[in-house]
Protein backbone atom coordinates (compact mmCIF):
# COMPACT_ATOMS: atom_id res chain seq x y z
CA UNK A 1 0.00 0.00 0.00
CA UNK A 2 3.33 2.60 0.65
CA UNK A 3 4.32 2.51 -2.75
CA UNK A 4 1.37 2.80 -4.68
CA UNK A 5 -0.28 5.45 -1.78
CA UNK A 6 3.05 7.36 -2.61
CA UNK A 7 2.33 7.30 -6.11
CA UNK A 8 -0.46 8.55 -6.10
CA UNK A 9 0.14 11.53 -3.66
CA UNK A 10 2.72 12.19 -6.26
CA UNK A 11 1.18 12.01 -9.21
CA UNK A 12 -1.54 14.00 -8.23
CA UNK A 13 0.42 16.60 -6.48
CA UNK A 14 2.80 16.99 -9.45
CA UNK A 15 1.14 18.33 -12.44
CA UNK A 16 3.17 17.26 -15.14
CA UNK A 17 2.50 13.80 -13.63
CA UNK A 18 -1.17 13.99 -13.42
CA UNK A 19 -1.70 12.81 -16.11
CA UNK A 20 0.35 9.70 -16.30
CA UNK A 21 -2.76 7.67 -14.40
CA UNK A 22 -5.39 8.09 -17.21
CA UNK A 23 -4.68 5.07 -19.32
CA UNK A 24 -6.41 5.64 -22.80
CA UNK A 25 -10.00 4.19 -23.29
CA UNK A 26 -9.91 3.82 -19.21
CA UNK A 27 -13.04 5.54 -17.04
CA UNK A 28 -11.55 8.02 -14.54
CA UNK A 29 -13.16 10.01 -11.95
CA UNK A 30 -14.32 13.66 -12.61
CA UNK A 31 -11.63 15.99 -10.87
CA UNK A 32 -13.77 16.95 -7.70
CA UNK A 33 -13.69 13.32 -6.80
CA UNK A 34 -10.74 12.54 -8.03
CA UNK A 35 -8.97 15.09 -5.75
CA UNK A 36 -11.31 13.58 -2.73
CA UNK A 37 -10.24 10.29 -3.22
CA UNK A 38 -6.55 11.43 -3.16
CA UNK A 39 -7.67 13.44 0.52
CA UNK A 40 -8.95 10.40 1.69
CA UNK A 41 -5.99 8.35 0.50
CA UNK A 42 -3.88 10.82 2.39
CA UNK A 43 -5.92 10.80 5.66
CA UNK A 44 -5.84 7.31 5.86
CA UNK A 45 -1.63 7.35 5.42
CA UNK A 46 -1.45 10.01 7.92
CA UNK A 47 -3.60 7.74 10.58
CA UNK A 48 -1.76 4.84 9.74
CA UNK A 49 1.71 6.03 9.81
CA UNK A 50 0.70 8.13 12.95
CA UNK A 51 -0.24 4.90 14.79
CA UNK A 52 -3.88 6.25 15.53
CA UNK A 53 -5.32 2.72 13.54
CA UNK A 54 -5.21 -0.83 14.72
CA UNK A 55 -3.06 -1.68 11.60
CA UNK A 56 -0.35 -0.77 13.57
CA UNK A 57 0.63 -4.56 15.62
CA UNK A 58 0.08 -6.18 12.32
CA UNK A 59 1.92 -4.34 10.52
CA UNK A 60 5.74 -5.75 10.61
CA UNK A 61 6.68 -2.97 7.53
CA UNK A 62 5.71 -0.22 9.94
CA UNK A 63 7.34 -2.03 13.04
CA UNK A 64 10.68 -2.35 10.98
CA UNK A 65 10.34 1.38 10.02
CA UNK A 66 10.20 2.66 13.88
CA UNK A 67 12.81 -0.15 14.91
CA UNK A 68 15.35 1.37 12.43
CA UNK A 69 13.70 4.88 11.32
CA UNK A 70 11.89 6.37 14.59
CA UNK A 71 11.46 9.80 12.47
CA UNK A 72 10.38 8.39 9.21
CA UNK A 73 6.57 7.93 9.95
CA UNK A 74 6.54 10.99 11.57
CA UNK A 75 8.16 12.99 8.09
CA UNK A 76 5.75 10.78 6.22
CA UNK A 77 2.78 11.25 8.41
CA UNK A 78 3.41 15.43 8.06
CA UNK A 79 3.92 14.41 4.08
CA UNK A 80 0.55 12.98 4.01
CA UNK A 81 -1.12 15.88 6.60
CA UNK A 82 0.47 18.73 3.97
CA UNK A 83 -1.27 16.80 0.81
CA UNK A 84 -4.50 16.62 2.17
CA UNK A 85 -4.46 20.18 3.16
CA UNK A 86 -3.42 21.97 -0.20
CA UNK A 87 -5.65 19.29 -1.61
CA UNK A 88 -8.28 20.67 0.12
CA UNK A 89 -7.46 24.41 -0.16
CA UNK A 90 -7.17 23.76 -4.25
CA UNK A 91 -10.99 22.07 -3.95
CA UNK A 92 -12.30 25.46 -1.89
CA UNK A 93 -10.46 27.97 -4.37
CA UNK A 94 -11.67 26.21 -7.89
CA UNK A 95 -14.73 26.19 -5.79
CA UNK A 96 -15.35 22.56 -5.95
Amino acid sequence: MGCVTSFLILAHVLSPLSGVLYAKGSLMLAEPYNTLLVIIVCILAALHFSGKLGSVNKSPTLKYMNEKYPKLPRYITGLAIFVAVVKSLILVIDGI
